[in-house]
């Protein structure tokens, strides 16, 4: 006998009734084959436990998406060609002796006047609370201003030799700090062409080489008293910042400290963090730090310290009307010339003082707020970080001092160290008191790269779309078997039930 096909019922319960006998959905399709009743409730009930699981789960997964999250690999990448970082260096002792006694004694300085009303003991009165700090070093700098810069360490007499990747000469930017007065930055980013700081090899021939003279005068004068609460200062050698190449810099929060009469040596190891942007993650995709340049107009590469610091000193030019010495003035700012300092002394009007004092005082106090509340500062998305391996020898041999000196200074007359410790003297080149000078005064500081190998951290999305489908297919296939093929099928159906309602209405 001939099979016929079934025939199909177009009513909307016909249809419907084809679908659940059918349809690829797991469960479902038992409502109607069947016969009793209470097994065709149990399915109905067991489908919509399953779809009610289903819509939970999934929940729990569109919710985990929607919080961006990201994971974090390290990786070695080895044998780099990598670039040289900043390096800035400032002297412990930040006012030469030498420029100390030249505007001490030139009646007409701010450094002779302030100097003088310290040392006024009817006026001392006046200092209250506060006199401990008038005579530390950021209290002079505040308070002589742009002559801070003239008294601080000159570049010719700090740095003695400079020689890098083996060879003489080099280029430095000399930028102003109130705890360290002149600082000095080798590579400060400005160059476009950035080749000549490329690294591929690892010692010291292919790093920076430096000879440093301190001036350190042990018999110079004081112009500051020993304050406790200054855990950084009365020290004598150098302090160092290794950044990256451009960026601004706090020596008072970052580097550390070396010491006279030894060589340095400073083995590097570059470090990369890559971090997701948004909706992942916060971070600056910035070139630069807004608002802030050196002081030959060029931009500071953007961190996440700079950009605060100068967002703090906006919050504080605005509440209190005037600036803190430790942190950057940002451009516009420093161009009309109209600021003063919150801690500078008002030799007119003590209140005057105490109220811009107070007021800086509390916008530290509420520092974390401001930054929260009024600036957008985050880490970059891409930053450089540099491991430091430090060792120390003693330097130099008492055997070479004297052709140290004469290798030197010989064909240097003009120089403070000439002045102060050459003399064509066989025997006093020998002397106990050239060893002494000597390891007071100088040091050599050797900075290269230990390995070219870069260890990478990058960020990468934790959770992708293609990680939330596949997530969602899981879930309907496990709660109630449904796949892209069921969605297809229930398309049809919204399709023949739209159809058979047209035909019904057409032969009506």
């Amino acid at each position: 006998m001939e099979n016929t096909p079934k025939k199909t019922s177009h009513s909307k319960k016909g249809l419907v009734s084809e679908f659940l006998g059918d349809t690829t959905a797991h469960g479902i399709g038992r409502v109607t084959k069947v016969a009793e009743t209470k097994w065709r409730v149990m399915w109905i009930v067991l489908f919509l436990l399953g779809f009610v699981g289903m819509i939970i789960h999934m929940s729990f997964m569109i919710a985990t998406f929607f919080q961006y999250p990201v994971t974090e690999s390290s990786t070695i990448v080895s044998d780099q060609t990598v670039s040289f970082p900043s390096v800035t260096i400032c002297n412990l002792d930040p006012i030469s002796p030498a420029g100390e006694l030249l505007y001490r004694n030139d009646s007409t300085t701010k450094f002779s006047r302030y100097f003088t009303y310290l040392t006024d003991n009817a006026k001392k009165s006046f200092f209250g609370s506060f006199e401990s700090y008038f005579y530390s070093t950021p209290a002079y700098f505040v308070n002589i201003e742009e002559e801070a810069t003239a008294v601080g360490h000159q570049l010719q007499n700090f740095v003695v030799d400079c020689r890098f990747k083996g060879g003489s000469g080099c280029s430095f930017t000399k930028s102003v700090h109130q705890d360290f007065f002149n600082c000095y930055t080798f590579n400060d980013g400005s160059l476009n062409d950035t080749s000549a700081f490329e690294i591929g090899d690892t010692g010291p021939n292919e790093g920076l080489s430096l000879i440093l003279y301190l001036e350190a005068n042990v018999n110079g004068p004081s112009y500051e008293t020993y304050n406790s609460h200054r855990l950084t200062a009365y020290s004598s050698g150098v302090r160092v910042v290794i950044h990256p190449a451009g960026s601004r810099i706090n020596p008072t929060k970052d580097g550390f400290d070396i010491p006279p009469g030894y060589s340095t040596s400073v083995g590097m190891a570059l470090s990369q963090r890559k971090l997701q942007s948004q909706p992942y993650g916060n971070c600056s995709d910035s070139t630069y730090t807004e608002g802030l340049q050196t002081s030959e107009g060029n931009n500071y590469t953007y961190t996440q310290d700079a950009c605060e610091d100068v967002c703090l000193q906006r919050y504080l030019y605005e509440t209190c009307n005037c600036l803190s010495g430790d942190w950057p003035i940002p451009s516009e700012i420093f161009q009309t010339k109209n600021f003063t300092y919150c801690n500078k002394y008002d030799y007119n009007n003590r209140t005057t003082f105490s109220t811009r004092r107070n007021c800086m005082i509390t916008v530290r106090k509420e520092r974390r707020k401001i930054l929260r509340r009024n600036c957008t500062c985050f880490q970059p998305c891409v930053g450089n970080q540099f491991g430091k391996f430090i060792s120390l020898s003693y330097w130099p041999l008492e055997k070479y001092q004297g052709d140290f000196i004469t290798t030197f200074y010989k064909d240097k007359p003009d120089t403070l160290a000439y002045k102060e410790l050459y003399q064509n003297n066989s025997n006093y080149l020998r002397s106990q008191i050239l060893n002494d000078r000597i390891r007071k005064n100088f040091l050599r500081l050797n900075i290269y790269f230990e390995t070219t190998n870069v260890q990478l951290s990058e960020q990468t999305p934790g959770y992708t779309e293609a990680d939330l489908l596949s997530d969602i297919g899981g879930i309907l296939g496990l709660y109630v078997g449904m796949s892209i093929l069921t969605f297809c099928e229930v398309v049809e159906l919204l399709f023949r039930l739209a159809a058979s309602k047209k035909k019904k209405t057409d032969v009506q």
